[in-house]
């Protein structure tokens, strides 16, 4: 039998603007906490988790009920402008058939960790090793209104 590696990409991304530089990384804290950080603070392991698993967990269910009003409105301005939810429910169709649940409960494998971009946008990438694949995530948040709020989403599955 012949093996065969696939790869679905979803894409929803507002690129970050030329030029701009990363922050050094974020370590883990030892203790987790309940909530995100105040927008524009740097954040540890913990509210970098919640902010993943929350958004990875919106797509999930984006797909699952064809329904991309949620993950539209979770979104900050710039990606509502760039998004409408016809867009990403197009965008995310690579991925709809795998189930990314996975990320709610596995410990990501960060590729970049936490760091805030010269712009102030909060970026991240890793990927979730579930059995015979892996999703990989790429996620971009600007602080609007007191929150970090969702700029741009990558999500491939290998």
């Amino acid at each position: 039998m012949k093996h065969m590696t696939m790869t679905m990409t979803a894409l929803a991304l507002i690129a970050a603007p030329a030029g701009a530089e990363k922050t050094r990384p974020v370590p883990a804290p030892a203790a987790p906490a309940a909530t995100p950080a105040p927008a524009g603070a740097p954040i540890g392991y913990p509210q970098a988790l919640i902010l993943i698993r929350t958004s990875l967990a919106a797509v999930e269910q984006a797909n699952e009920t064809g329904d991309y009003d949620v993950l539209f409105k979770l979104g900050a301005r710039g990606f509502q402008a760039a998004n409408p939810p016809a867009r990403l429910a197009q965008i995310f169709a690579p991925v709809r058939g795998y189930n990314l649940n996975a990320a709610m409960v596995l410990e990501p494998r960060f590729i970049e960790a936490p760091h805030l971009l010269a712009d102030k946008k909060l970026a991240m990438k890793g990927v979730f090793d579930v059995q015979d694949k892996h999703i990989e995530f790429s996620l971009i948040f600007t602080p609007e209104a007191g929150h970090w709020r969702l700029f741009g989403v990558g999500v491939q599955v290998r």
